[in-house]
């Protein structure tokens, strides 16, 4: 199930940095925008870390970015209305996943009212309460929505809600394992207040929530279910 994945980055404030630099160095192609130059520099990571100066509400830096081939597009800007534009912006051109940092909370819960998804934001953060190395479990496995490490960070488990066009949807446990194979398994299924372990003919249904459970080094190329 591993395999590299594409991030674009939209805003270089401290986590904006702090995550690019991380997430480059674990091997991964990240890009990192932001409408000042002078915030790109000197940034620690690896080579595969691309910078472009521009506005990241624009569609030609987002075109120009590559938010349409991305995996995971990351928007921390300052503004939370930017950050909801840029997400919208990039799952039209193609995003598989957009990530939008929401400070104000009455912006958080009128989102979620209408529906996130409806305003092409897959997961809203509130970076103020979360770690940069939590942030980088949740983004490092595309359709994430939650994320924790165990066994000393040896093992990882991601949790991610069954996608209703996946090819593994409706299917059984057994049956997941044919079509992909690899050292995974899916360790529980269900919501917090339902959750249950799965036997090998439980079925994976679509909207619901299934927790992933692999070895830490392959966790950044989990795919959505």
């Amino acid at each position: 199930m591993a395999r590299r994945q594409r991030y674009v980055i939209l805003g270089a404030g401290s986590l904006g940095r702090s995550l690019a630099g991380r997430l480059a160095r674990d091997g991964q192609a990240v890009t990192l925008v932001d409408a000042e130059g002078g915030r790109l520099e000197g940034i620690d990571g690896a080579a595969d870390l691309q910078v472009m100066v521009g506005s990241a509400t624009s569609l030609r830096i987002l075109r120009a970015a590559g938010v349409g081939s991305a995996d995971v597009v990351v928007a921390l800007t300052g503004e939370d209305a930017a950050n909801a534009l840029i997400c919208g912006l990039a799952k039209r051109l193609g995003a598989k996943t957009t990530i939008a940092r929401v400070r104000d909370a009455e912006l958080a819960a009128a989102a979620s009212e209408v529906g996130l998804d409806r305003i092409g934001i897959d997961l809203a953060i509130s970076p103020e309460g979360l770690a940069v190395d939590a942030l980088q479990r949740i983004v490092t496995a595309s359709g994430c929505v939650d994320a924790l490490d165990l066994a000393e960070g040896r093992v990882a488990l991601r949790a991610f809600v069954v996608a209703k066009e996946s090819p593994l949807a409706g299917t059984t446990i057994e049956e997941a394992r044919r079509i992909a194979p690899g050292r995974w398994l899916i360790a529980a299924l269900g919501g917090a207040e339902s959750w249950s372990v799965p036997g090998p003919q439980a079925r994976l249904l679509p909207g619901e929530p299934a927790y992933v459970c692999c070895a830490a080094e392959e966790a950044a190329g989990l795919v959505p279910i």
